[in-house]
Parts: structure tokens; sequence; C-alpha cells
């Protein structure tokens, strides 16, 4: 009987200490509102892409990874898979949970907020307008109710894991002042006649939790409460939030453990560029390892995803990575460890490149080969620009002039630059996407070839500007932090 009891402890510590953590992650992303509910559209679609490489490349299993996109992301949807996800996990386990979309100021309904405000995330079927009896913000998720929801999370990881929670949306500000989408709204859930606090919060209100037998929790946000969160473009051109650039950006490029304290550092030294209007937040434990880290998809050998020709291959790293066109890349044979191939990228896409080989490939049909990045080469310099000129305006040759360059691309959803003109189309105005004035002046058909010098001195200074202080970031965070 004694020996039975001890079988079955040990079977039990054996099963127990067999138990792997795993990591799990929820992805929220509402972009296509419904056209009566008042919401306009965003790009939030497109951060996942941005967000779900990174997972992986942090050792996300695919599996693990959950998504509730538009139409599915209702408050039902996303309070259903809120209960999925805690459903399936288990003590130690790493948990990130990310939300894209708009954000709404709600009148408080208990009392627990200085300013008499709820902040809420906005799912797809919230209308935008308080209407009595029909739509009270009853279909919003409170930041009471986040919550809630990240606490019982907590409690199902333990104090041995970890939660990660990120909110690209906004709830408050003043106005987008024509450059680019912004992510909420000035307009707050509550009667015309409410009045709100005098008294201001920074930060969204949720409840963190501070217990020993519950995961630590780190929450990122967008923007401020009193700010609107704008979005940005990534680098290929591609409307998407500010917050998920910058995040996915920095942890698919980790090369050593982060802090979230450091990770929040380096997050708003790389919004200062993509998103120099708002100031992200961070709520949760300074010194806290985010997930173990220490990775890098250019630290390891890289899959060939497909052989096109003998010199023209795939490869499964792109710029989301710091690959660029213009890397230099070795093929390796793994059965033979030595370098099959050599070439540079031609073509890179977020999360994959095409390589153009020197030589055709001398590897076996059956071998299996790996790719190396020897070199990285620097991102190509893209100026977007929102032209609002029209054809008849005085300025519009020499501005064609002036951005007739393949540096510069026609954007006018999230521009770093716009061009406008009065309504006389002899006064121009070049901005830049932060508000500043870059150049202002009067047509002068006389003063045609120095107005040409003056517009090429303007875009090429700013051009520099950006690309040193993105070089800055990308490659001196540690100095930067020092």
């Amino acid at each position: 009987m004694i020996m039975k009891k001890l079988s079955i402890i040990c079977f039990l510590i054996l099963f127990t200490f067999g138990i792997q953590a795993e990591k799990h992650a929820l992805i929220i992303a509402v972009g296509d509102y419904p056209i009566d509910g008042g919401w306009p559209s965003i790009s939030s679609k497109n951060d996942i892409s941005h967000i779900e490489n990174a997972l992986k490349i942090l050792g996300f299993d695919p599996a693990n990874i959950s998504k509730v996109i538009d139409g599915e992301a209702t408050r039902e949807g996303i309070l259903k898979a809120f209960e999925a996800l805690t459903k399936k996990i288990k003590p130690g386990d790493n948990i990130f949970i990310h939300f894209s979309g708009h954000g709404q100021q709600v009148m408080d309904n208990n009392g627990d907020e200085i300013d008499q405000l709820d902040e809420a995330i906005v799912p797809y079927n919230s209308p935008v307008d308080y209407v009595e009896g029909f739509n009270e913000g009853q279909y919003l998720i409170r930041d009471d109710l986040i919550s809630s929801l990240t606490n019982k999370i907590r409690q199902k990881c333990t104090a041995t894991g970890q939660l990660i929670l990120i909110l690209d949306s906004c709830h408050s500000g003043t106005g987008t002042r024509g450059f680019g989408k912004s992510r909420g709204t000035t307009k707050l859930m509550a009667p015309s006649n409410f009045k709100k606090s005098d008294k201001k919060e920074t930060t969204m209100g949720l409840v963190i939790e501070d217990n020993n037998n519950l995961a630590p929790m780190s929450s990122f946000f967008g923007a401020s409460a009193m700010e609107l969160n704008y979005e940005t473009s990534d680098d290929q051109s591609k409307p998407v939030g500010s917050l998920s650039f910058a995040i996915a950006s920095i942890l698919a490029n980790m090369k050593s453990k982060y802090s979230t304290q450091e990770l929040f550092e380096r997050i708003k030294l790389k919004m200062k560029t993509i998103a120099p209007r708002q100031n992200p937040q961070f709520e949760g434990p300074k010194d806290l390892i985010i997930f173990e880290g220490e990775t890098s998809a250019t630290d390891y050998l890289i899959d060939v995803e497909k052989t096109i020709t003998p010199k023209d291959i795939i490869i499964s790293a792109g710029s989301m990575v710091g690959v660029y066109e213009g890397s230099a890349i070795d093929i390796i044979s793994m059965d033979t460890d030595q370098v099959v191939g050599r070439g540079n990228v031609i073509k890179s896409t977020l999360t994959s490149s095409t390589v153009e080989l020197d030589e055709p490939l001398t590897s076996k049909k059956d071998e299996l080969i790996k790719a190396k990045i020897i070199d990285k080469a620097e991102p190509k310099v893209k100026c977007l620009i929102n032209n609002q000129l029209p054809s008849d305006c005085q300025w519009s040759s020499v501005i064609d002039k002036v951005i007739n360059t393949s540096i510069y691309e026609s954007n006018d959803v999230n521009p770093n630059i716009t061009i406008s003109t009065s309504e006389n189309k002899k006064d121009i105005t070049i901005a830049s996407s932060d508000g500043v004035i870059l150049y202002q002046n009067t047509y002068n058909p006389a003063k045609k070839i120095r107005q040409f010098n003056e517009l090429t001195n303007t875009f090429n200074k700013y051009n520099q500007a950006q690309f040193l202080r993105s070089y800055n970031i990308e490659s001196n965070f540690d100095l930067s932090l020092k």
C-alpha cells in the first residue's frame, strides 16, 4: 500500500514538472466598422501581420495565436475570445493580448474615476453617438471590465507566468488637423448635458491588482487618455497603428533580454519619429524581463522558402527584421556546413525577401539549405507626401519637378509631409506630420529658380533629418539610453 502511494506521488511530481509553460496570444483588430455606426475606417488589419510575425520570432506557436477581426470582434465576440483564452492557459504561461481599434471615453458608471469618465475600447458593434435608450455605452468594453478579464487570466497563470497587454487605440484629444488618421474620437459616450470633471487622468484606468499569487501584468498604451492616437506608415508604405508598428519592430529585433522599462524606453524613442504628437504610456512592473527575451531573427539561419531559379530564391525574413534591398546573403548547406551560394536582396517585403545569387546554387536537390545575413543594408529613404495642390495652382509644376524621384511617394492617408495652398492658389504651405511648418511662400515667376532651390533644400533637409533620427533609434539604442 505504501509503495502504491509512493508511486502515485512520484507520478504526480513527474507529471507536474513535465508540463511545459506555453505562450498564448490574442490579437483583436477592428478597422472596418459598420458605416451606420459612425466610426471612420482605420487600418487595424494591417497591424496583424506585424504583431503576429513578431510573436512567431519570440517563439509563439501559430496554433496558440488567436485572432478576432472586424465583424467577429463584437462585444460578445471579444468577451468569448477572452473566455476561451482563459480556459486553455495554465500556471507559468506567458500571455500577449493586443487590441487595435478605436477608443472612446464614456460616462463613469461606478464612481471610481477622478475625471468621471471611463476609458473604453470600441468593439465592432458599438456606435459612436450616445442615444438615450438605444446606445448608452452598453456595447463598449470599459477599463473596469478589461481589468476583471485580465485578472482572471493572471489568476490562471499564477505568479510564475506573465501578461502583456497592448492597446493601440485612444480615447480623447483635440482633433486631427488633417495629418493622418487617428484612432478615437473627441465625442464622449454621454448625454449632451453631461459635464465632466476638470480633473484629468493621463492613462487608461486599469486596476492592476498587486497580488503575489497573480501573474505580473505590463500594459502599453498608444497615447495618453487626453490624446488622439495617430496611425503611421510601415516600411512597405502601408498605414498601420503607430504603437503596433513600434512594438512589433522592437520585439522582432531584440538582441538581448529586455526589461519592461527598457522596452517602454525603446517604444518612446521609436515613436518620437513615427508619431511625434503623442505620448505612449506604460503601467506595470519596471524590472520584469519580457518573456525571458533574447532573440533576433537575423541572429539565426533563415529558412529558404522557395527556389525560383538556380540564381533566384526567396528567404523568410524581410524588412520587419531589418532585411532591406542590398543586404548581402550567404546560402549555407546544413549537410556540409559550407557556403554554397552568395548574393544580394533585390526585393524586400515585410516578412520575406528575394535574393539574386552571384552564381547558380551548387547544392543538391535534396540538400537542406539556409540563408545567413552577412551585411545588412540601410533602408531606402522614403518620404510620403499628400500633395493637395490643384493642377492649376501656380506652384504645381515646381513641386512636381522637386519631388519627381523615387524617394517620394504619394500618400494621402498617413503622409510625412502635406503640401497645401490658399484660395488664391499663389501661397504654399509645406508641413510635416507633427504640424511643423517647413516652408511658406508666395509664388513669384521672377524668382522661380530661387524658389525651386528653396523647395529642394527644404525637402532634402527634412529627409536627412528623418534618416538620421531613424538610424539613431534603430542602430544606437543603447547609446540613447545611457
